[in-house]
């Protein structure tokens, strides 16, 4: 956080009231000095709450000047050691000046935690050498933005003087853009731009600073000099990074739901993203703001607790980070978790008590080492190996990577490559599942799908080896990476294909030139994996594209894949494989969740004409196979929903009738989304009943001494699915 502006020793605040006929007195008096910094809010804009306003991922920025994405493409230039008093010279953010002249990204600023219905006017901040033009577009809303300068907009441009950098030659100007009044959710958007500078002197660079907030102009039409106001200024801490979307929905969640948490989403390759823990669900996500949540949500009375576990060194306004949550063996939770291909480390906490419920409850936030950018975290403990504790994420060469621990999180050991393939930028998506005692199974897929022509495949860990779906062993886990490139693969769930099909053939084969990415591995009753994935055919379009809904089981001999349901279309134009989402009970696998946007997601007889559901929304329905997954029959969870309903997710060891998790709102993209955590929690089931034969009647017995107890796993984190074992 940075902090708050300081008037110097003995400045004495005067309060002004605006008279129109003592504007040009201001207007000289900015002439004649530098101005005071108005007493207000400053936001310095950075990546945790600047993202481009359009659907260009981000970052939007570049750190290196002969990045071709700034001296040829869209891309800013992130300039240390420069920028304004008030935010210590951190940065700027250059444009149209060191070869990178060209049209920049447009931006969005995301403004949190103000008072709504307060009223503000709004600044752009920004610097220029007083005898250049240098210039920043900024506004209200995206498309009405203004041309600033350091002398126009006449009359509404500050002169704060300049800069403290050491040799500074340039000036710190505020922009009034207008006044703005503070909406119920306590969020302001706004908007910036480079100007128009194409000079080759690069007289008219752009040096973009952020925003200030101040008290509202009474109708001058020059800037003051000091502004109305009681209190000194304070500078805000950076919001993270959000595009403009629709609000979380307002109304009631879809009939039959709960509401689990207020705000937050996810990815599906972190897991356990929510579990069931002595009388609750504990649930991880990722907030609107970019802090990563855990709520606490108690069966017995319905109420929930929330709590944030990142802190500013972790977060990140990312999907992709919410965290994976443990059980350890004296009931506390440690929670995992990583940035978004944004650091050298994973980060880690854990629970002080078995329960937590606030903040308070959890140990100090520890960042773990990694040799590099590592995303995801996907923790399992087995306690038939002494409570070793496996962390799969993605790490060296943007490959799957496993670190152990086996000190229940203490410490943990270096880093190893999980899979090898590629050269760098290929990255196998993985899914994991485990029994908690001794296996750990998962699917994984050749790369991303936009990328590589994706099967899908399968292997498990057992026994100190990785091993097909057969059981034969592929190599010993002490010898990893296994050489994907080189043949060194699980068994196949789906190929790839891109040949039409023939006679006798069809979708339950393969969609040609349809990629796969996993969704969901759980176990069947007998110990086998059951597996739920998606495919899509390539290369039509957003608006033509289509993704399929697969769920496929190990027989004991083979792999037996059907095409169950459509889909409809991926959630947005920039990441075009993304579904909706499966998910497999993993109390009873014969039971799956979709999400779709298909107007009729089973009719299965065509693959080419599906057309949408009205508005494109995506609801959510449960499927029941009483053949193995042969067939399916249907029931609509969710019905004419205001907004999406996506991801969803069943934890384990539920012990209900139902309790399928996803998140409701409005999800632009994985850096921008306004959803909250909604769920359907069934009754409790009655405990099994087991048939007793009565034993002969004896002689007493003679005393044995009585055989050691087994380890067990720790509540929450049963063994799954007990009936098989």
């Amino acid at each position: 956080m940075i902090p708050p502006h300081r008037h110097p020793p003995n400045f004495t605040l005067m309060t002004f009231r605006f008279i129109p006929g003592l504007i040009s007195f201001f207007a000289l008096s900015l002439a004649a000095r530098a101005a005071e910094l108005p007493p207000g809010v400053f936001v310095d804009i950075d990546a945790r709450n600047t993202a481009p306003a359009s659907d260009a991922p981000g970052p939007f920025f570049t750190d290196n000047p002969a990045d071709p994405g700034f001296t040829k493409g869209p891309l800013w230039r992130k300039r240390p050691g420069f920028g304004f008093d008030a935010a210590k010279n951190r940065e700027v953010f250059e444009k149209d000046a060191n070869e990178g002249v060209g049209d920049a990204l447009p931006l969005v600023t995301t403004v949190t935690g103000l008072k709504p219905g307060a009223r503000h006017g709004v600044y752009v901040a920004f610097l220029s050498i007083p005898t250049q033009g240098w210039q920043v577009k900024a506004g209200l809303s995206p498309d009405k933005l203004e041309t600033f300068t350091r002398t126009r907009p006449a009359g509404r441009v500050i002169d704060l003087g300049l800069s403290a950098e050491r040799d500074s030659n340039r000036h710190q100007y505020l922009g009034y853009i207008g006044e703005v009044t503070v909406p119920d959710d306590g969020v302001l958007r706004l908007y910036s731009d480079d100007g128009d500078g194409v000079s080759t002197d690069w007289a008219a660079r752009t040096w973009l600073e952020g925003f200030h907030l101040a008290a509202p102009r009474e109708g001058a039409t020059t800037a003051p000099a000091t502004i109305a106001a009681e209190k000194p200024a304070v500078v805000a801490k950076p919001a993270p990074a959000v595009r403009p979307a629709p609000q979380t929905p307002s109304a009631a969640l879809p009939a039959g739901a709960v509401r689990i948490a207020p705000d937050g989403a996810w990815t599906w390759f972190n897991d356990e993203r929510a579990i069931v823990h002595q009388g609750s669900i504990y649930s991880g996500y990722v907030l609107a703001d970019g802090r990563y949540g855990v709520t606490r949500y108690d069966f017995a009375d319905g109420k929930s607790s929330h709590m944030v576990i990142s802190t500013d060194a972790s977060r990140q306004q990312d999907d992709h980070n919410n965290p994976s949550l443990t059980v350890l063996p004296d009931g506390r939770i440690l929670a995992l978790y990583s940035k978004h291909i944004a650091g050298n480390q994973f980060y880690q906490r854990t629970s002080l008590v078995p329960r937590p419920s606030s903040d308070a409850d959890w140990g100090p936030e520890i960042a773990r080492p990694t040799p590099a950018a590592t995303t995801y975290a996907n923790t399992y403990r087995l306690y038939g190996e002494a409570n070793r504790i496996y962390n799969f994420h993605r790490c060296i060469n943007f490959n799957p990577t496993l670190t152990v621990s086996d000190d229940l999180g203490a410490t943990w050991q270096p880093s190893r490559q999980f899979i090898g393939s590629g050269s760098g930028r290929t990255r196998p998506y993985i899914r994991l599942v485990s029994d908690h005692e001794k296996r750990i199974d998962l699917t994984y897929t050749d790369g991303h799908p936009r990328d590589v022509e994706n099967s899908l495949y399968h292997l498990y860990y057992s026994g100190g080896a990785l091993r097909r779906s057969d059981g034969s062993v592929i190599k010993p886990i002490s010898a990893i990476p296994l050489d994907h490139d080189a043949g060194e693969r699980g068994s196949v769930i789906y190929q790839y294909n891109d040949a039409p099909w023939g006679a006798g053939q069809g979708p339950d084969d393969w969609i040609p030139t349809g990629r796969a990415w996993n969704w969901d591995v759980q176990y069947d009753p007998a110990g086998r994996p059951v597996v739920a994935f998606q495919v899509q055919r390539d290369n039509l379009g957003w608006s033509n594209d289509r993704i399929y809904y697969y769920y496929a089981r190990w027989t004991g001999s083979a792999w037996q894949k059907r095409f169950i349901a459509h889909a409809g279309r991926p959630l947005y134009a920039a990441e075009d494989d993304y579904g909706g989402g499966m998910a497999i009970d993993p109390q009873d696998p014969r039971v799956v969740y979709i999400s779709s946007n298909a107007a009729d997601p089973f009719k299965l007889s065509e693959t080419t004409d599906v057309p949408l559901r009205p508005r494109n929304r995506y609801e959510i329905w449960r499927g029941f196979t009483a053949d193995g997954g042969l067939t399916f029959t249907w029931t609509q969870l969710t019905v004419d929903s205001e907004a999406d309903n996506l991801r969803p997710i069943v934890p384990e060891n539920h012990g209900r009738t139902e309790c399928v998790l996803w998140f409701y709102g409005n999800y632009r993209s994985y850096t921008n989304y306004a959803a909250q955590i909604a769920g359907r929690i069934g009754k409790p089931l009655p405990p099994p009943v087991l048939a007793v034969t009565p034993a002969p009647a004896k002689a007493a017995p003679t005393p044995v001494p009585a055989a050691p107890k087994a380890p067990a796993p720790a509540d929450g984190q049963q063994m799954r699915n007990p009936v098989r074992r």
